[in-house]
């Protein structure tokens, strides 16, 4: 298995980021969460058993097809970033959200207040975000694609929905996990990009770029793992099964 320091060198210089910045955020988000009272995974009381939301195009299908299948009070609901707010549609709150703050903020700070754990990342384009918002949330677990710190982690992951699958695998231990609205392709709903009105839109190429790391991530998450991981989403995923949610009884 190719470590994160591995991926993480190769984004950056693909993507031209910048390094500087987000050791710049991560010491922000350190500072902003210097007074408060660590929160640890060890602390959470979760099932083994988890369902991890993307915001892509199949998320509001597979939400209808979790609800009407499955009894979702057996399973840890984790929520990428935007697909936050297409839970709250449903009246569903997550246990664990995982952002970089770009989703509906006012969704992800109202769930948050509910409730939900936030695994909030850090990175060199989101420190504006990262002043604005932490100090509005709660039950914070502070994350980053740098070097950690005392206070910050490095759990690895580059998109929202990758981290999401790794932190449920190699930092909750999670035995099964559902993957649904997972579907790296050439299309973005208005759940990760709320400033967009229509519901489906084309994705720029960074997008397209971004959601092709997502996939490889998650295969070589699903290579190494212990975890059983399922795909109930619109795309195949290599070492993950696709199954039929209408053959597993409540």
């Amino acid at each position: 298995m190719k470590s994160w320091e591995y991926w993480y060198k190769n984004i950056m210089s693909d993507f031209n980021f910048s390094i500087k910045n987000d050791i710049k955020a991560t010491f922000v988000l350190d500072n902003l969460l210097l007074n408060r009272t660590p929160i640890s995974v060890n602390d959470f009381s979760l099932s083994n058993e988890c369902i991890v939301y993307g915001a892509g195009p199949s998320l509001k299908k597979n939400i209808l097809d979790i609800e009407k299948y499955l009894d979702i009070n057996s399973y840890t609901l984790i929520a990428s970033d935007g697909a936050t707010s297409a839970l709250l549609e449903v009246g569903v709150n997550p246990n664990i959200i995982v952002s970089d703050l770009d989703g509906n903020m006012e969704d992800i700070i109202k769930a948050n207040k509910n409730g939900s754990y936030i695994f909030v990342h850090a990175h060199g384009d989101n420190i504006t975000k990262l002043k604005k918002y932490v100090p509005k949330l709660k039950n914070i677990i502070p994350t980053t694609q740098n070097k950690a710190t005392k206070i910050v982690h490095n759990y690895g992951g580059f998109t929202d929905g990758d981290r999401a699958v790794n932190i449920a695998c190699n930092i909750l231990s999670m035995k099964y996990i559902i993957l649904s609205g997972m579907d790296f392709g050439d299309k973005i709903t208005r759940y990760s990009r709320p400033e967009t009105k229509k519901d489906i839109s084309t994705a720029d190429n960074i997008k397209k770029k971004k959601l092709q790391y997502a996939k490889i991530l998650i295969e070589e998450i699903a290579t190494n793992t212990n975890s059983k991981i399922v795909n109930i989403s619109n795309s195949n995923i290599k070492n993950v099964e696709n199954i039929n949610l209408s053959k597993i009884s409540k």
